[in-house]
């Protein structure tokens, strides 16, 4: 019985961070497909928060890095959800001036006004080429906590995304580790038969995904997620031993 709290335990904690996994990837596959009126020729160094709350004003940074060996001149615009909508998005342009060999960043801010589908944010940028620096563009999302005891909360969406995350892994941890009758609950491979512990590869998959969700890898994240959720039903028949064996 005790066993079997811990296996429910844990695959409450991988549900639990397979749902923070989601939040981190799935606005980011959104804006991959966000606004492309203009393709760089390079991935620009693009990034946004990963979560925030409706009342909350966030900013999205890019930054460029001046190759050449004379101060230059960039210029890049960014467009935005806004109201709602995705195809009439918020545009604005900044422009900065980058001495030799160094990287500047420019900010744009968002709000509530940027949201699209309820509760995302997308974003992307282009920035002109400028001499041999070639064009540079790239996408991103943001999630948004709108429920109102998020916007009460009077917390970051930043810090109730790591608090979620938190008990998600804590759960995993506690309940894999409570569960497992292997004097190694943490090996890959169990010795008496060298087939690999399914809770061990389960929590590798889980990992991964939020791993390539943190690192801004939408379309490998989502088919990780996929084959954690296979996986995962195919624990839920096994004996709570199987975590460990």
């Amino acid at each position: 019985m005790v066993k079997q709290f811990y296996k429910v335990l844990y695959l409450i904690g991988v549900l639990i961070t397979l749902v923070a996994a989601g939040i981190a990837i799935w606005p980011d596959f959104e804006a991959r497909s966000f606004s492309q009126t203009f393709t760089g020729k390079d991935r620009a160094s693009f990034s946004c928060p990963i979560a925030m709350t409706t009342n909350e004003v966030a900013d999205i940074h890019l930054t460029i890095h001046n190759s050449l060996e004379r101060r230059a001149r960039f210029a890049a615009i960014s467009f935005v959800t806004s109201n709602n909508q995705a195809s009439r998005p918020a545009e604005e342009r900044q422009e900065i001036y980058i001495d030799p060999n160094s990287s500047d960043t420019l900010t744009w801010q968002i709000d509530q006004s940027n949201r699209v589908y309820d509760n995302m944010i997308l974003a992307r940028v282009y920035a002109f080429r400028s001499g041999r620096v070639p064009s540079q563009s790239a996408s991103c999302g943001v999630w948004l906590f709108g429920a109102d005891w998020a916007t009460n909360s009077g917390l970051l969406g930043k810090t109730i995304y790591q608090i979620f995350l938190g008990v998600g892994l804590t759960c995993m941890a506690v309940g894999g580790i409570g569960a497992s009758e292997a004097k190694n609950p943490l090996a890959l491979v169990d010795r008496s038969n060298g087939r690999p512990r399914v809770g061990i590869v389960l929590t590798a998959i889980v990992l991964s995904a939020l791993a390539l969700g943190l690192l801004g890898l939408p379309m490998a994240g989502i088919f990780t997620i996929l084959a954690a959720v296979l996986l995962m039903f195919a624990l839920v028949e096994q004996p709570p031993s199987s975590l460990g064996d």
